[in-house]
């Protein structure tokens, strides 16, 4: 009996110590409505109030993917469509912390058989505490992650 009090002690003060809570985010449409910016590359995220977004740039999240884009393409392609915000893909319940982007056009036509039609971004904290987005360019050797940040 008193191992059950000192391991009920235990998991209460490490959960009162903050060491066991979730820290999963489950985003507002408000926290993540505006303009994000990948400071390494300048791509532009623009997620409006009406539910659409436009990207200056939707194959930097697929430059690392071989069957996304032709081979050697390096350019930028701007793209457009819908968006909304829930659990990951997959999921059908859980906290909303991916934004979903369903491409309706995409800049160059030839390109647009390349680029997926939908995209999950992640909504998450970087290590200072700021919301951030975060999205990976399929390549699973390097899994270069483009995390863009809020501006306005």
């Amino acid at each position: 009996m008193r191992r059950w009090w000192c391991l009920a002690l235990v998991l209460f003060a490490l959960t009162g110590c903050g060491l066991l809570k979730d820290t999963r985010i489950d985003a507002k449409q408000s926290d993540v409505t505006g303009t994000w910016r990948d400071p390494d590359t300048g791509i532009e995220l623009v997620l409006s109030e009406a539910m659409t977004f436009e990207t200056s740039d939707a194959a930097l999240y697929f430059r690392g993917c071989t069957s996304c884009l032709p081979e050697g393409f390096t350019g930028t392609v701007k793209g457009s469509g819908t968006w909304e915000l829930g659990p990951p893909t997959g999921k059908k319940s859980g906290p909303k912390n991916y934004v979903h982007l369903t491409f309706t056009k995409v800049e160059n036509d030839h390109l647009a058989k390349y680029i997926p039609s939908t995209l999950g971004v992640r909504v998450e904290r970087d290590p200072e505490g700021t919301l951030v987005l975060s999205a990976y360019d399929g390549n699973a050797e390097t899994g270069y992650g483009h995390i863009l940040y809020k501006t306005s």
